[in-house]
């Protein structure tokens, strides 16, 4: 779809698996898996056309939420919106366990990373780009989200790490 960035609703990435997911075959060769298995949240690719999207999320380093999947918050709000309470399903094995983790990211998306100490916008590795911190001049930030519930015209601060990435 033209002028969509898919990133908008499909930020966390697909590397969370479960046996379900494991089990699914290629019907031409049943020993290769339809999806790849990928270790940890830093595949090594962008999502396909989505080189110049903005791929923020937002980062703390050891909170535990971010150990399996990156957030996309503002899908997160979707989903909230709704009435479906995160820490009723999150983790898995444990629901409601991450409760003060998952506190420390809506805090700053509410806030914004930058009025956020330890909190910072991130984009993944891919395509030759190291990923990591990226800042106010980070050449893909979108004009409509990503923005937080306080963020109208709100741009990340710092400095971005690497153009052209």
């Amino acid at each position: 779809m033209p002028g969509v960035q898919c990133v908008r609703c499909h930020q966390a990435d697909p590397f969370n698996h479960n046996p379900w997911i494991n089990g699914a075959r290629l019907p031409e060769d049943p020993r290769q898996p339809v999806l790849p298995v990928l270790r940890g949240p830093d595949p090594p690719y962008y999502v396909v056309g989505g080189q110049d999207w903005d791929m923020r999320t937002i980062h703390i380093e050891g909170n535990r939420c971010l150990g399996c999947h990156r957030i996309g918050m503002e899908t997160l709000a979707e989903y909230t919106g709704d009435h479906w309470d995160p820490n009723e399903h999150m983790p898995p094995h444990a629901p409601g366990s991450f409760a003060a983790d998952y506190q420390e990211l809506v805090e700053c998306w509410e806030n914004g990373p930058e009025n956020t100490p330890g909190c910072d916008w991130v984009i993944p590795p891919a395509g030759g780009c190291d990923g990591g911190v990226v800042g106010a001049d980070y050449p893909h930030a979108a004009a409509r989200f990503n923005r937080g519930t306080g963020g109208a015209g709100r741009r990340s601060g710092g400095g971005w790490r690497r153009p052209g990435c």
